[in-house]
C-alpha cells in the first residue's frame, strides 16, 4: 500500500482553476518550478478554444525525496489560490506512474525542462494509493503537526487550526460545537499516537 507520507522525488500535476489558467497562475507555477524542481514537463489543454477551460497537466521531478503531503501543502501555498481552487489542486497532485496521462501523447507544451530522462523516478503501479484512514484528521494535521508538542489540548489544536482558517487556507467551521468536537478528536488522536511511540512495550495484539 502506498502511504500518503511516503517520500517521493516526483509527482503528477493537474492545475484546473475555476475560470481557467491565467497569467497569474502561470507566473506562480513557473516560480515554484524554478525554485523547487529540477526537471518538469507541463502540457496545456483547452476545450473548444474556451479560455475558461484552460488547464495544465504535467510531471515534476525534485533532486531529493519529499513527503507527498508536504509537496501538496507547499505547492498549494505557492499558488495563492482561493479555497475551492486549493481543494481541486490538492486532488490534482498525485503519484507519478510511468503511464501518466500525457506520456507518449501529442499535446501543446506549456513549459518543458527535461535534462535527463533517466533521472525520472516513478511510483510502483502495484502499490497505487488507496484512501487513507482518518484522512480528515491527517488533512488538518498536515498544516500544524510540525509545531505541535508531543501532547496537546483541544484548545491548542483549535488555535493552530484557526490560524490557517483566517488565512483562507482551511474552511471556516459552520458550527462551532462541531469544530470543538473535531479539535477534541484530533487532540485525542495526536496524544494517543505519540503515547504509543513513546511506549516501546505497547504492541497491538489480540
Amino acid at each position: 500500500m502506498t502511504n500518503r507520507n511516503q517520500h517521493t522525488r516526483s509527482f503528477a500535476l493537474t492545475l484546473r482553476p475555476k475560470n481557467g489558467v491565467s497569467l497569474f497562475h502561470e507566473n506562480r507555477l513557473h516560480k515554484y518550478l524554478n525554485v523547487n524542481a529540477t526537471q518538469w514537463e507541463i502540457y496545456e489543454e483547452m476545450t473548444d478554444n474556451d479560455p475558461t477551460t484552460r488547464h495544465l497537466h504535467g510531471r515534476v521531478l525534485f533532486t531529493n525525496k519529499h513527503r507527498m503531503d508536504k509537496i501538496k501543502v507547499k505547492l498549494i501555498r505557492a499558488m495563492e489560490m482561493d479555497l475551492k481552487e486549493k481543494t481541486v489542486l490538492q486532488n490534482g497532485i498525485k503519484w507519478l506512474y510511468d503511464d501518466w496521462e500525457y506520456a507518449r501523447k501529442d499535446g501543446k507544451i506549456w513549459e518543458r525542462n527535461i535534462t535527463d530522462e533517466d533521472e525520472w523516478e516513478y511510483a510502483d503501479p502495484a502499490h497505487k494509493f488507496v484512501k487513507q484512514k482518518n484522512a480528515d484528521i491527517h488533512h488538518w494535521l498536515n498544516f500544524i503537526e510540525e509545531s505541535l508538542p508531543p501532547q496537546v489540548t483541544w484548545q491548542l489544536i483549535q488555535r493552530r487550526i484557526t490560524r490557517y482558517m483566517v488565512k483562507d487556507m482551511l474552511e471556516m467551521p459552520k458550527n462551532m460545537d462541531n469544530f470543538k468536537k473535531k479539535c477534541e478528536v484530533i487532540a485525542f488522536y495526536w496524544n494517543a499516537k505519540n503515547a504509543l511511540i513513546d511506549d516501546p512495550e505497547d504492541e497491538m495484539s489480540d
